[in-house]
């Protein structure tokens, strides 16, 4: 389409390289944009998605598959770590299973020094806020069956470390180190990582084999009302389950990870 459109502008005479250029760089997003939309519209076309198979969970979760809801995000002073928490209650409030756990996996900000100023206290409201969170999650629980399923809502923090490659402190591999050392922890409470500070009984909520999948979100992200039984749903039926091949190194039949479809809210398509 650029170059269709390049001749069409050369063939009108008197475009010299800059104007040519202009054109490029006015066009690229347009020509994109519709490309990558007519590539879709017809992937879809020719080869239509199939319904993963799914267990029916109509009474919830069962705890024999208990999940971890878990948002990997920087947290950068005390208002921005309890916005931070808020958006994890909205996440329960839209998924009430009993099992399913939820936990902030938190890193302070890129600085030159292992700590700065104000560290402590944006660490300290994340925490007051996750404790608050997981009274009042007690206490609506007392109201029901009166069970004690133990803490609800977590947090993981983890230190700063040396990058000499860029140059400052910052959390280990990022998002997907926080995410790498959070599954180390689940298949070993006792590992070594790099999160040094934890609020809620996280022990509890995954002694033995407790937990069976770890559910990613943005920080941005929103669930769907139930979207988070439907995706355990889909991951526990048998035809799903991964089966490793340990002669090619892979899963071979069923899903390591599953992703459900993503698509852009009005608000953040500005």
């Amino acid at each position: 389409l650029l170059a269709r459109l390049l001749e069409q502008v050369a063939d009108a005479g008197g475009a010299d390289a800059g104007w040519l250029a202009l054109t490029v760089a006015a066009a690229f997003l347009p020509v994109l944009d519709f490309a990558v939309t007519f590539v879709n519209w017809n992937v879809v076309r020719f080869l239509p998605p199939r319904q993963l198979p799914r267990l029916a969970y109509g009474a919830g979760i069962p705890d024999a598959v208990r999940t971890f809801v878990v948002v990997p995000t920087l947290i950068t002073s005390p208002a921005h770590a309890r916005e931070m928490v808020e958006r994890l209650e909205v996440h329960a409030l839209a998924n009430p299973d009993a099992a399913l756990r939820y936990a902030l996996l938190t890193d302070w900000a890129d600085a030159p020094a292992k700590s700065v100023p104000g560290d402590d206290a944006t660490v300290e409201a994340a925490r007051e806020a996750i404790r608050r969170l997981n009274e009042r999650s007690r206490a609506a629980r007392s109201q029901g069956d009166g069970a004690d399923l133990g803490d609800r809502f977590f947090l993981l923090h983890r230190e700063r470390l040396w990058n000499p490659a860029q140059g400052v402190w910052m959390g280990w591999e990022r998002k997907r180190g926080k995410i790498e050392e959070f599954n180390d922890l689940l298949r070993d409470p006792d590992a070594k990582t790099t999160y040094t500070v934890f609020e809620g009984d996280f022990r509890a909520a995954t002694e033995g084999d407790a937990v069976r999948y770890v559910l990613t979100l943005d920080a941005d992200t929103r669930t769907t009302p139930d979207g988070a039984r439907a995706l355990v749903a889909t991951a526990a039926h048998p035809l799903n389950r991964p089966h490793a091949s340990p002669e090619k190194g892979r899963v071979t039949r069923g899903y390591g990870v599953l992703q459900p479809r993503v698509s852009i809210s009005p608000e953040s398509g500005r």
